[in-house]
């Protein structure tokens, strides 16, 4: 194993002489749109051509072409295979020798078994921790290096599991994170530039990045997207990939504004009460169906609940449109939160669906 494959290494003077890589530009002017002046931004980086090719846009911003921003280096190791805390420990020592600051690097301790496998929980550890350490150092946001083959794989992602328009929507290039434990705003300015295109970033400034061994493992969802579907798929033409990202633009454009929608008819419907959200029996079944399930899904949240299923909003919905001597629930959704429909003033009617908060059994 060649050691640019065992961790990331600075092999040259930096910078370089020589005119910048046309990718380096690009991507300097989406950093500088997306974090604030006067503030500190913390750059997530893995080692991988991604973020380090993040990390040398970040140096040059902050040292040659914009003085009024800071950045400094979050690197985790996930332990999940050997030799991830050397790589983390080279990341720190690059990011230093740049004279970036502050350079943290942290172990994450995941568990052995979590919701939704193991990339769903190494996500929600990563989030964590960057959220910890934009805490502790008062960054502002976080960046990271998602590229648009990122985005192209993640649109795939979607199609697969069936996730509907948010998930077809791939990657934003902004989100606040508010339900961690502390709130976290990251910022992803590589969605425009390739793959390809951060490896010449590397290439020129003297880095030799980490591959990750994750990233080729067959037993990986995104990897075998990656490596087989999407290359198998490009076969069909050039333009697949392309069409990908303009997919996920589009569903973007659709879903930022049927969320704004669904916000706004739930601030019209929902009767808020201590552990209880009721609606108007006729006004759910008067929603369409794309709202509804947003606005189902919401009051699911706001009560604590995770984000329920299509299957499980859909039979909320045809809770509330069922005939009267139906059943009238409860329904079970995500996190601890039920649906009913509920007797109203007239006896023998229905004209309520509450959701509610089911008292845990350890209690």
């Amino acid at each position: 194993m060649n050691h640019w494959q065992t961790r990331p290494q600075l092999t040259g003077a930096f910078p370089p002489a020589g005119r910048w890589p046309e990718p380096l530009h690009r991507g300097l002017a989406q950093l500088q749109r997306l974090t604030p002046p006067q503030s500190l931004t913390l750059l997530g980086v893995s080692g991988g051509a991604d973020s380090m090719a993040l990390l040398v846009v970040a140096t040059l911003c902050q040292t040659r072409a914009d003085h009024t921003r800071r950045f400094g280096v979050i690197s985790l190791d996930h332990q999940l295979q050997s030799g991830t805390a050397e790589v983390a420990a080279a990341v720190a020592t690059i990011a230093t020798r740049l004279g970036l600051e502050p350079v943290i690097t942290r172990a994450l301790d995941l568990p052995e078994t979590g919701t939704g496998g193991l990339e769903a929980t190494a996500r929600v550890g990563r989030l964590e921790a960057f959220a910890q350490g934009a805490h502790t150092t008062g960054a502002q946001a976080v960046a990271l290096g998602h590229t648009a083959d990122d985005q192209a794989e993640q649109v795939l992602l979607g199609l697969v599991r069936g996730s509907g328009p948010r998930s077809l929507a791939g990657i934003a290039e902004t989100t606040t994170y508010s339900e961690l434990n502390h709130p976290l705003h990251v910022v992803r300015p590589f969605l425009g530039i390739s793959r390809a295109e951060t490896e010449q970033i590397c290439h020129w400034a003297g880095i030799e990045p980490w591959q990750d061994p994750m990233n080729t493992d067959p037993r990986i969802l995104r990897a075998r997207i990656r490596h087989q579907v999407l290359p198998g798929l490009e076969q069909l033409g050039p333009t697949v990939r392309s069409g990908l990202l303009a997919t996920a633009a589009i569903a973007a454009e659709d879903a930022e504004y049927l969320d704004a929608e669904a916000h706004r008819r739930y601030r019209m419907l929902a009767q808020i009460h201590t552990a209880t959200i009721r609606f108007d029996l006729q006004a759910v079944r008067d929603l369409p169906a794309a709202l509804g399930h947003r606005v189902i899904g919401k009051a699911v949240t706001e009560l604590g609940g995770t984000r329920p299923s299509r299957e499980r909003t859909l039979a909320v919905m045809e809770l509330a449109r069922a005939r009267p001597g139906s059943s009238a629930g409860p329904i079970q959704l995500a996190g601890g939160v039920a649906a009913r429909r509920n007797r109203g003033q007239n006896p023998g009617e229905y004209d309520t669906l509450e959701l509610f908060t089911v008292p845990s059994s350890r209690s």
